[in-house]
């Protein structure tokens, strides 16, 4: 079975539907062993919760049917069951090839997923010899060029289910977006999941002993009977990089995808955003996520004060103490986190004295957890309000202890969002904080981009297994809580853990984006700003594994780079606070260990955001586009623990188009020397100059500073 388009060829086995081949531009892209690989995979779970797995290489029959350039596949009575499946794949006149499956589903079990289409690709990335890179879109997105990096960490690939871990490709949770893309100097293929309903499905990839699996798994609500997909599976070439390849999902979802108002049109955030505070992140107990919890020099509240009115000096900017271990229950410690420790009185009165200096409050918080111990605080009992009802259970029925952040922090379960009752919870922890004027709680921290764990009750008001249900749950959560923050007369935005994922982007307008996590995996790219800068803005996040998967000893510049990038992305910039008031490399950095240069990190910070504040049009509302490429400049390499490095240009540079049409392109020297640069432009603006400066030949960039061409 062939499907074929001016620049691509797909190979279908007429024995097994499955891929044998996929050309692109006249190169394969089809990993070899396509004969043995099937076309999908169904897994099943039984009452007892017992797991079987079945693929179309087991249906006892298949037929298929011929239109122009589309193809209809019957799979009957797969390994003898009453399963069976329909796919269609069409070949489109724009390239893009269409993949549609449909199943029906009448044994005794439920359906947890179907993974479909499966494509294998060459294992051909260039840290291993080859020649390809793989965009990859979790966290906020990044480009693998070697399996190794992940296989040595603790985020290495498993199977997604039950519960979930930390950082893996979930989506809309840690995978905030739904497409991949594998390309070389030459050309690439676009694989992406065109589901305007956000279902939710993992976008992964696997090493396998012929290539490396491109992996997408709808869950289907533990669905029995007829089963469809809802939407279409994309495959298309293209030319370029991860860039192209997020354009074809950008063209897609502008028109498709649910999307709330954009930035510039929206009048339900408060003023305070515009004005691009400068995060800064502390605890006042201890130093670190575990570990002794003493009170710091952090504590009375009172002693930051003098901080926040020196770093709002230095930096020219608004700041905005976003507070850690401040829970008067324990740290982390959830549902519960209302009274603060040392009492509401002391912890208002800071907050109003922060408001007086011109500044802004903000907490962490931990999700929608259940802490039964804390390891930090082994007095707290929230047992007289336990009810497992409203906990997650496993595919067995049990509830079991949770596995999104455990020992030696606390122990507890994952609560269920579809209960009203966890809703009301949410709700009125929410409510507290914000009484106190709190401008921003990261409340959903833990809930990564959003979502919430897996639950397969069968005695919950959901279907039996992972699904949309879960999306639906967390809207109503943040609906009720918004809601109810609005009828209290309150605007504290609330926000999650990394990227909101793409359901949640109107609700969760802030949120610790921590693009450094992707350096246990391979290269950041901005590609989450690529796609929805217009209708979100993040913070740079408490950059939490900076110790872990940077070589700090190696990277003295790194902090400054990693400023850099969040401006260039279009985030908030962010500093997080060691011992003496201190700029630290990173959350969880011991404070005893060496510190960056202060005065560079404040440069940068300064006439970063003057223009961030300056040029909302573009770093607040804008769209990004591809930039224009600049010539003569360097190199810079981050080095992992490993001894890999990741190149990065000395420069790094974004362009904007902003709500009336307008683009600028803004480039910013992140080292303490100056650079220069070469690009097709004549005007340069400055901080000194922002009436724009003619410039022949090459262009200067201060160091620490940043400009604009046009």
């Amino acid at each position: 079975m062939i499907l074929q388009s001016r620049n691509s060829t797909i190979i279908l086995s007429e024995e097994t539907g499955s891929i044998l081949s996929y050309r692109i531009y006249g190169r394969e892209f089809c990993a070899e062993g396509g004969e043995k690989r099937p076309l999908f995979t169904v897994k099943l779970l039984d009452e007892g919760g017992n797991y079987i797995y079945h693929n179309s290489l087991e249906a006892q029959t298949i037929t298929f049917s011929e239109t122009e350039n589309s193809y209809v596949i019957k799979f009957h009575r797969m390994a003898g069951l009453n399963l069976s499946a329909v796919v269609t794949v069409t070949m489109g006149p724009d390239e893009k090839c269409h993949w549609h499956i449909s199943l029906d589903n009448n044994t005794d079990d439920i359906m947890e997923w179907v993974e479909f289409p499966q494509i294998s690709v060459p294992d051909s990335l260039k840290g291993e010899g080859g020649d390809s890179e793989l965009f990859w879109p979790v966290v906020e997105g990044m480009l693998i060029d070697n399996k190794a990096l992940r296989a040595s960490a603790w985020v290495k690939y498993r199977e997604i289910g039950e519960q979930m871990s930390c950082w893996d490709g979930f989506y809309p949770r840690s995978c905030p977006m739904q497409f991949m893309a594998y390309y070389n100097d030459e050309c690439g293929l676009y694989f992406g999941a065109h589901d305007k309903e956000s279902r939710p499905k993992t976008v992964e990839w696997r090493g396998e002993p012929d290539g490396i699996a491109l992996e997408y798994r709808l869950f289907t609500d533990g669905a029995k009977g007829h089963v469809d997909a809802g939407y279409d599976m994309i495959t298309a070439p293209f030319i370029g990089e991860w860039m192209e390849a997020a354009e074809i999902y950008r063209s897609w979802a502008e028109e498709e995808v649910p999307r709330p108002a954009k930035l510039h049109e929206r009048t339900d955030l408060p003023g305070w955003i515009d004005e691009s505070p400068v995060v800064m992140v502390y605890p006042i107990r201890g130093s670190h996520d575990s570990g002794e919890m003493e009170t710091n020099l952090y504590y009375p509240y009172a002693n930051m004060l003098p901080i926040a009115a020196e770093y709002a000096e230095k930096t020219g900017s608004k700041v905005m103490p976003l507070l850690m271990h401040w829970e008067g229950t324990a740290p982390w410690a959830t549902p519960y986190v209302w009274p603060p420790f040392g009492g509401e009185e002391e912890f208002r009165s800071f907050v109003e004295k922060l408001h007086a200096q011109g500044n802004l409050a903000g907490v962490y918080c931990s999700g929608i957890g259940w802490t039964t111990y804390s390891f930090l605080n082994p007095e707290l009992d929230f047992s007289d309000r336990y009810d497992e009802s409203l906990m997650c259970r496993t595919p067995q029925g049990t509830i079991e202890q949770s596995k999104t952040i455990g020992p030696p922090i606390r122990r507890g379960y994952d609560m269920c969002p579809v209960s009203p009752r966890v809703a009301e919870m949410v709700s009125e922890e929410v409510q507290k904080i914000a009484a106190s004027g709190v401008d921003y709680a990261q409340y959903f921290d833990q809930n990564l981009g959003g979502n919430a764990s897996f639950c397969y009750a069968r005695d919950h008001d959901h279907p039996p297994g992972p699904g949309k249900w879960m999306n639906d749950a967390m809207m109503r959560i943040y609906d009720k809580t918004i809601k109810d923050l609005k009828k209290a007369g309150s605007d504290m935005v609330l926000g999650c853990e990394g990227a909101a994922a793409e359901p949640f982007l109107e609700k969760l307008p802030i949120n610790d984006l921590r693009f450094n996590v992707s350096f246990y995996f391979g290269k950041p790219v901005p590609a989450y700003a690529y796609l929805f800068h217009e209708y979100i803005n993040n913070f740079m996040g408490n950059q939490v594994t900076t110790a872990r998967n940077l070589d700090l000893s190696a990277n003295p510049h790194c902090l400054l780079f990693r400023l850099a990038y969040s401006f260039a992305a279009g985030d908030m910039a962010t500093v997080i606070l060691g011992d003496e008031g201190k700029i630290s490399w990173g959350w969880g950095v011991p404070w005893d260990a060496s510190y960056p240069d202060q005065e560079n990190a404040f440069t940068l910070i300064r006439n970063a955001n003057y223009w961030r504040r300056e040029k909302k049009e573009f770093l607040r509302w804008g769209k990004m586009i591809k930039e224009k490429p600049l010539s003569g400049v360097g190199k810079f390499f981050i080095r992992h623990p490993s001894g890999k490095e990741f190149e990065y240009p000395s420069l790094l540079t974004t362009r904007w188009r902003s709500p009336e049409g307008k683009e600028a392109q803004f480039v910013i020297n992140f080292l303490p020397e100056p650079q220069r640069f070469r690009a097709d432009t004549t005007v340069v603006y400055t901080r000194e100059t922002p009436e724009g400066v003619s410039v022949s030949g090459d262009i200067e960039i201060a160091p620490l500073s940043a400009v604009w061409i046009d």
